[in-house]
């Protein structure tokens, strides 16, 4: 098997890709956007020291996923081709896209796909309404939805129409919008999550992927008491 991250700008994503090398073979894809990425082609592919990882960069054009753009300048097959070309015939090619601008992509690829909502993207990208939609069709092909907050997961159920049957948005916005009880144990405070019933987009309630939360949606953290330690669940954001 081997996973293609798109994109890996960021360094969280890097970080996260790097520690998905360990697991299957991974490729971190940095695309160079430009005005004339249309017309150029190349590869390039650097190994990092600092996270370890294999990157490969490509040029790609500015405004792909925008009409008129999208159709004047269209990348989406050149993507997949490019993609596929890296999986060194590989059955299981996995796309793990981490923007909703590669919603096409999404829907041409063969094999498995996750869609990884980095961040509350419709807060701070030009066009809400592009985005909604876009994360939309993000949603409906992928095979897995991966927020990485309760806030991001809430977004994605009510404006994406997120399935809550094949996506782990589910069980994150349940403990988002779970009420909190304070009770008093050994002097100081814990906070417990009480689940709370969502439903999906045809209105009936939809039981829990599991009761607790995944690993990788909480972080652990470290308090002092009274000279000792105290291990803490919380939510990520």
């Amino acid at each position: 098997m081997i996973a293609h991250i798109l994109d890996a700008r960021p360094v969280w994503i890097k970080e996260f890709a790097s520690a998905l090398s360990a697991v299957t073979p991974t490729i971190g894809w940095c695309p160079d956007v430009t005005n004339t990425g249309r017309i150029r082609e190349y590869e390039k592919e650097t190994l990092l020291n600092d996270p370890p990882l294999r990157i490969r960069s490509f040029p790609l054009q500015r405004g792909f996923a925008k009409f008129p753009v999208n159709l004047v300048a269209p990348e989406t097959d050149r993507l997949v081709e490019r993609l596929m070309r890296a999986s060194d015939d590989s059955r299981d090619a996995v796309l793990i896209s981490c923007l909703p601008h590669y919603a096409s992509v999404t829907e041409k690829w063969p094999d498995q796909v996750i869609y990884y909502a980095t961040d509350l993207f419709v807060a701070y990208w030009d066009n809400a309404r592009l985005i909604n939609e876009l994360e939309e069709r993000s949603c409906a092909a992928a095979d897995l939805v991966c927020p990485n907050s309760g806030r991001v997961a809430e977004q994605l159920i009510r404006e994406a129409r997120c399935d809550s049957q094949r996506s782990i948005a589910w069980q994150l916005s349940q403990a988002s919008a779970a009420k909190r009880t304070t009770d008093t144990r050994s002097g100081h405070e814990s906070t417990r999550l009480k689940p709370v019933g969502m439903r999906d987009s045809v209105g009936s309630t939809q039981p829990a992927v599991k009761r607790i939360p995944t690993s990788n949606s909480l972080e652990k953290n470290e308090r002092s008491q009274t000279g000792g330690f105290r291990w803490e669940w919380t939510l990520e954001k």
